[in-house]
């Protein structure tokens, strides 16, 4: 693909909902119900272990659903770089911790099913 000053630009890619807002909204008010949690809780400084594990796993399902880092962190007004760390650490936690684990595949599970219809 050619822009205007001529230079190639990457093809998007596939399957990536670049500025789905709407798909991230309904990721986070999942597992905020799922923890019982405001989601108003996860746009604040609040770094309590709790707090962030439910802002680090928002991050986490919307970028399994195809959602870019920088629109993910815009809906949870944070940078693209703490999305990528957020991930990471979801990851390395759900090593660790079977329970984790369970709660990640059981809320992403739900929201494949939301992104089918």
């Amino acid at each position: 693909m050619i822009c205007l000053t001529g230079r190639a630009q990457a093809k998007p890619r596939p399957n990536r909902n670049y500025h789905n807002v709407e798909l991230g909204k309904k990721i986070i008010k999942r597992v905020c119900d799922y923890y019982k949690l405001p989601p108003a809780e996860l746009f604040t400084d609040n770094r309590t272990d709790s707090v962030a594990w439910i802002r680090a796993l928002s991050m986490d399902v919307c970028s399994m659903a195809g959602l870019t880092q920088e629109t993910t962190g815009k809906l949870l007004r944070r940078k693209h770089s703490t999305v990528c760390f957020a991930r990471q650490k979801v990851q390395d936690l759900c090593e660790q911790h079977s329970d984790l684990a369970e709660d990640r595949l059981k809320i992403a599970g739900e929201f494949i099913e939301l992104n089918d219809e």
